[in-house]
C-alpha cells in the first residue's frame, strides 16, 4: 500500500483507461488493498464514513447500492450485477475516487496527493491492470454557433501533444450521437467548456457541466465576452480562463499541457 502522509500542498492527477475484458474479482481486491489497504474493507456509512472510504454500485436496474463491505460488493461483482462502481477516499490528503465500468473495462481514477510522485504510485496500480489509454486528455464542450472558434482550440490543443474530443469531428457517421459523448466523457481527463456571448446560457451547458461534475472530471470554463459572475452556479466555483486574444489561448494550452499530458 503506497504510504500516506498529510501535506500543506498537493497535486492532483487523473488517469483514464481500458482492460481487454472485466478484470477478475482476486484482481479488483489488489488494486483496491494498494490504493485503500486491507484494513478499509469494512465500509462505514455515514457518518462514520467521514474519513474512511466510501463506494456503492449500480445495477442494470440502475438502482444505486451503498456497499458495507468489499465482500458485499464482490458477491454482487462476480454475479454479474454490478453496471458501475464507484469508490472515494474522504481523507484529507491523500484523497482519490475510482469510477469502474465493468462491462467495458473501462476505469476512471483521479488521485490528490503530496506531490506528483507520490500521485503516479498510486495512477501505476491502475495502469497496470488498465494499461489501454484509448481517451482524451479534453473534451470540448461547445455550441454549434460557436464550431469555428472550437475547431481552433481544438487544432491548437492537439498541437501541444494532448488528445482532444470534439463532437462534430470525432463521431463517426452513423453512430449513436449520445452514446458518443457519453463515452468520450469518460474518457476524457477534464472538460473545456467554451463559453461566449452567444452560448453561455444555452440548456447543453448545465447538461454537460453536471455529466462532468458526476463523473468528477476537472471543468475548465473557457470565456468570450462572458464574465465569471455571469455563469451558472456550478461553473462560478471553478477556475475560468479568457480566450479573448491569441496570448491567452496559447496561456490555456500551457495550462492544458502542464496538468493532462499524459504520464
Amino acid at each position: 500500500m503506497v504510504p500516506r502522509e498529510m501535506a500543506k500542498s498537493t497535486i492532483t492527477l487523473s488517469y483514464t483507461g481500458k482492460a481487454k475484458e472485466p478484470i477478475e474479482w482476486s484482481t479488483f481486491l489488489r488494486i483496491f488493498d494498494a490504493i485503500w489497504g486491507a484494513e478499509a474493507r469494512t465500509l462505514p456509512k455515514f457518518p462514520e464514513v467521514i474519513g474512511g472510504v466510501h463506494a456503492y454500485w449500480r445495477g442494470g436496474n440502475n438502482i444505486t447500492y451503498e456497499a458495507e463491505s468489499i465482500d458485499e460488493l464482490g458477491i454482487a461483482y462476480q454475479k454479474k450485477q454490478t453496471a458501475y462502481i464507484f469508490i472515494a477516499d474522504l481523507t484529507t490528503n491523500p484523497s482519490s475516487t475510482f469510477h469502474y465500468w465493468p462491462a467495458g473495462a473501462k476505469v476512471s481514477y483521479k488521485i490528490t496527493a503530496k506531490d506528483k510522485a507520490t500521485a503516479e504510485n498510486y495512477i501505476d496500480t491502475i495502469k497496470k491492470e488498465f494499461p489501454l489509454t484509448e481517451g482524451y486528455d479534453v473534451f470540448l464542450s461547445y455550441s454549434s454557433n460557436d464550431s469555428a472558434l472550437a475547431e481552433e482550440l481544438k487544432n491548437g490543443i492537439q498541437n501541444q501533444g494532448l488528445k482532444c474530443f470534439m463532437a462534430s469531428k470525432d463521431i463517426s457517421v452513423g453512430s449513436k450521437w449520445s452514446k458518443e459523448i457519453r463515452t468520450a466523457l469518460i474518457e476524457s481527463k477534464c472538460t473545456l467548456m467554451l463559453l461566449t456571448s452567444r452560448s453561455y446560457k444555452e440548456p447543453w451547458v448545465m447538461i454537460e457541466t453536471g455529466a462532468a461534475w458526476v463523473l468528477e472530471k476537472d471543468i475548465i470554463p473557457a470565456l468570450v465576452q462572458v464574465e465569471p459572475k455571469d455563469l451558472i452556479a456550478p461553473l462560478r466555483d471553478y477556475q475560468a480562463s479568457t480566450i479573448e486574444t491569441d496570448v491567452q489561448k496559447k496561456d490555456l494550452f500551457k495550462e492544458l499541457v502542464i496538468k493532462y499530458r499524459r504520464i
